[in-house]
């Protein structure tokens, strides 16, 4: 944000985005990180572990079970 933001003031002054409000909100809900596609990846690899959305319901079993 502060490579993005130059004038703090006046950015805080602009009326809200409501679509970006609704995305925010969305995302506060469920506790998911928000970013594209490239960011959500690396985050994943350095964490080691999937944190975009999976397909519902259970998981299939492995073959030899």
């Amino acid at each position: 944000m502060l490579q993005m933001v130059r004038d703090w003031r006046r950015y805080l002054r602009e009326p809200d985005d409501e679509e970006l409000g609704r995305t925010l909100r969305r995302h506060e809900t469920t506790g998911r990180p928000l970013g594209d596609d490239g960011f959500l990846a690396r985050l994943e690899a350095s964490l080691g572990r999937v944190l975009r959305p999976q397909k519902p319901g259970p998981k299939p079993k492995g073959r030899g079970n």
